[in-house]
Protein backbone atom coordinates (compact mmCIF):
# COMPACT_ATOMS: atom_id res chain seq x y z
CA UNK A 1 0.00 0.00 0.00
CA UNK A 2 2.86 2.38 0.83
CA UNK A 3 4.55 1.56 -2.48
CA UNK A 4 1.36 2.26 -4.39
CA UNK A 5 0.90 5.67 -2.70
CA UNK A 6 4.54 6.58 -3.36
CA UNK A 7 4.20 5.54 -7.00
CA UNK A 8 1.05 7.64 -7.43
CA UNK A 9 2.78 10.69 -5.89
CA UNK A 10 5.79 10.25 -8.20
CA UNK A 11 3.51 9.91 -11.21
CA UNK A 12 1.59 13.07 -10.24
CA UNK A 13 4.88 14.93 -9.71
CA UNK A 14 6.07 13.82 -13.16
CA UNK A 15 2.83 14.93 -14.83
CA UNK A 16 3.08 18.33 -13.11
CA UNK A 17 6.75 18.60 -14.16
CA UNK A 18 5.90 17.76 -17.77
CA UNK A 19 3.08 20.34 -17.86
CA UNK A 20 5.35 22.99 -16.33
CA UNK A 21 8.08 22.24 -18.90
CA UNK A 22 5.55 22.51 -21.75
CA UNK A 23 4.49 25.95 -20.50
CA UNK A 24 8.10 27.07 -20.12
CA UNK A 25 8.94 25.87 -23.66
CA UNK A 26 5.98 27.84 -25.02
CA UNK A 27 7.09 30.95 -23.11
CA UNK A 28 10.65 30.59 -24.41
CA UNK A 29 9.30 30.22 -27.94
CA UNK A 30 7.10 33.30 -27.55
CA UNK A 31 10.04 35.35 -26.24
CA UNK A 32 12.15 34.22 -29.20
CA UNK A 33 9.43 35.26 -31.63
CA UNK A 34 9.10 38.55 -29.76
CA UNK A 35 12.83 39.27 -30.05
CA UNK A 36 12.83 38.61 -33.79
CA UNK A 37 9.72 40.71 -34.32
CA UNK A 38 11.12 43.63 -32.32
CA UNK A 39 14.23 43.56 -34.52
CA UNK A 40 12.07 43.57 -37.68
CA UNK A 41 9.65 46.34 -36.61
CA UNK A 42 11.55 49.24 -38.26
CA UNK A 43 11.58 47.39 -41.60
CA UNK A 44 7.88 46.52 -41.23
CA UNK A 45 7.09 50.18 -40.54
CA UNK A 46 8.93 51.15 -43.71
CA UNK A 47 6.95 48.56 -45.70
CA UNK A 48 3.71 49.99 -44.28
CA UNK A 49 4.76 53.50 -45.32
CA UNK A 50 5.58 52.27 -48.83
CA UNK A 51 2.20 50.54 -49.07
CA UNK A 52 0.42 53.66 -47.79
CA UNK A 53 2.06 55.92 -50.37
CA UNK A 54 1.63 53.46 -53.22
CA UNK A 55 5.38 53.37 -54.01
CA UNK A 56 5.67 49.61 -53.54
CA UNK A 57 7.02 47.58 -56.45
CA UNK A 58 5.63 44.14 -57.28
CA UNK A 59 8.65 42.39 -55.77
CA UNK A 60 8.45 44.32 -52.50
CA UNK A 61 4.69 43.69 -52.33
CA UNK A 62 5.38 39.95 -52.64
CA UNK A 63 7.90 40.07 -49.78
CA UNK A 64 5.41 42.03 -47.68
CA UNK A 65 2.70 39.43 -48.30
CA UNK A 66 5.09 36.62 -47.32
CA UNK A 67 5.91 38.42 -44.07
CA UNK A 68 2.21 38.82 -43.35
CA UNK A 69 1.64 35.09 -43.88
CA UNK A 70 4.57 34.34 -41.56
CA UNK A 71 3.03 36.56 -38.87
CA UNK A 72 -0.25 34.72 -39.21
CA UNK A 73 1.58 31.42 -38.70
CA UNK A 74 3.05 32.64 -35.40
CA UNK A 75 -0.21 34.33 -34.31
CA UNK A 76 1.24 37.84 -34.43
CA UNK A 77 -1.57 40.32 -34.79
CA UNK A 78 -1.23 43.80 -36.20
CA UNK A 79 -3.63 46.41 -34.84
CA UNK A 80 -4.43 50.09 -35.11
CA UNK A 81 -6.63 51.16 -38.01
CA UNK A 82 -8.26 54.45 -38.88
CA UNK A 83 -11.76 54.65 -37.44
CA UNK A 84 -11.17 52.22 -34.55
CA UNK A 85 -12.18 53.34 -31.07
CA UNK A 86 -9.21 54.74 -29.14
CA UNK A 87 -8.06 52.36 -26.39
CA UNK A 88 -5.25 53.76 -24.22
CA UNK A 89 -4.17 50.23 -23.25
CA UNK A 90 -3.46 49.40 -26.92
CA UNK A 91 -2.81 52.79 -28.52
CA UNK A 92 -0.33 55.57 -27.81
CA UNK A 93 -1.76 58.96 -28.74
CA UNK A 94 0.97 61.12 -30.22
CA UNK A 95 -1.42 63.87 -31.37
CA UNK A 96 -4.88 64.79 -30.16
CA UNK A 97 -7.44 66.78 -32.18
CA UNK A 98 -11.08 67.65 -31.72
CA UNK A 99 -13.90 67.46 -34.22
CA UNK A 100 -17.65 67.87 -34.16
CA UNK A 101 -17.96 64.90 -36.56
CA UNK A 102 -17.22 62.22 -33.92
CA UNK A 103 -19.13 61.07 -30.83
CA UNK A 104 -16.29 59.35 -28.98
CA UNK A 105 -12.47 59.32 -29.26
CA UNK A 106 -11.28 57.35 -32.26
CA UNK A 107 -8.19 56.88 -34.38
CA UNK A 108 -7.82 59.45 -37.14
CA UNK A 109 -4.45 58.27 -38.48
CA UNK A 110 -1.94 55.52 -37.67
CA UNK A 111 1.71 56.59 -37.51
CA UNK A 112 3.06 53.15 -36.50
CA UNK A 113 1.00 49.98 -36.27
CA UNK A 114 0.86 48.03 -33.02
CA UNK A 115 1.63 44.33 -32.66
CA UNK A 116 0.53 41.66 -30.20
CA UNK A 117 1.51 38.05 -29.67
CA UNK A 118 -1.00 35.69 -28.03
CA UNK A 119 -2.89 38.66 -26.58
CA UNK A 120 0.25 40.29 -25.11
CA UNK A 121 1.00 43.71 -26.59
CA UNK A 122 4.52 43.89 -27.97
CA UNK A 123 4.24 47.49 -29.15
CA UNK A 124 1.37 49.93 -28.80
CA UNK A 125 0.12 51.54 -31.98
CA UNK A 126 1.17 55.18 -32.31
CA UNK A 127 -1.89 57.06 -33.47
CA UNK A 128 -3.50 60.45 -34.02
CA UNK A 129 -6.70 60.67 -31.99
CA UNK A 130 -9.75 62.72 -32.86
CA UNK A 131 -12.21 63.36 -30.03
CA UNK A 132 -15.56 65.17 -29.85
CA UNK A 133 -15.43 68.90 -29.25
CA UNK A 134 -16.41 70.06 -25.80
CA UNK A 135 -19.27 72.51 -25.60
CA UNK A 136 -18.34 76.17 -25.13
CA UNK A 137 -20.77 76.50 -22.19
CA UNK A 138 -19.07 73.69 -20.30
CA UNK A 139 -15.70 75.43 -20.78
CA UNK A 140 -16.98 78.75 -19.46
CA UNK A 141 -18.58 77.39 -16.28
CA UNK A 142 -15.45 75.69 -14.86
CA UNK A 143 -13.38 78.75 -15.78
CA UNK A 144 -15.73 81.00 -13.79
CA UNK A 145 -15.69 78.63 -10.82
CA UNK A 146 -11.93 78.26 -10.89
CA UNK A 147 -11.50 82.03 -11.11
CA UNK A 148 -13.62 82.49 -7.97
CA UNK A 149 -12.13 79.63 -5.94
CA UNK A 150 -8.45 80.65 -6.04
CA UNK A 151 -9.27 84.22 -4.97
CA UNK A 152 -11.30 83.12 -1.95
CA UNK A 153 -9.10 80.11 -1.26
CA UNK A 154 -5.89 82.14 -1.46
CA UNK A 155 -7.11 84.89 0.84
CA UNK A 156 -8.47 82.40 3.38
CA UNK A 157 -5.39 80.20 3.16
CA UNK A 158 -3.07 83.21 3.33
CA UNK A 159 -4.69 84.51 6.51
CA UNK A 160 -5.03 81.19 8.32
CA UNK A 161 -1.85 79.41 7.20
CA UNK A 162 0.74 81.79 8.71
CA UNK A 163 -1.04 81.71 12.06
CA UNK A 164 -1.29 77.95 12.00
CA UNK A 165 2.25 77.40 10.83
CA UNK A 166 3.74 79.76 13.42
CA UNK A 167 1.64 78.25 16.21
CA UNK A 168 2.42 74.74 15.02
CA UNK A 169 6.05 75.56 14.38
CA UNK A 170 6.62 77.24 17.75
CA UNK A 171 4.68 74.59 19.63
CA UNK A 172 6.59 71.76 18.02
CA UNK A 173 9.93 73.50 18.53
CA UNK A 174 9.19 74.07 22.20
CA UNK A 175 8.09 70.46 22.61
CA UNK A 176 11.38 69.27 21.12
CA UNK A 177 13.48 71.41 23.48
Amino acid sequence: ADYLAALQRERADFINYRNRMDKEKQLARDYGIQDVLMALLPALDDLDRLREHGDMSKEIATVSQQLTRGFDKFKIQKFGKKGEAFDPTRHEAILHRTSSDVDKPQIDAVVEAGYSLNGRILRAAKVVVVAPEEKAEADKKPADKSAKKPNTGTSDAGKSDPGKSSADGSGSQNDQK
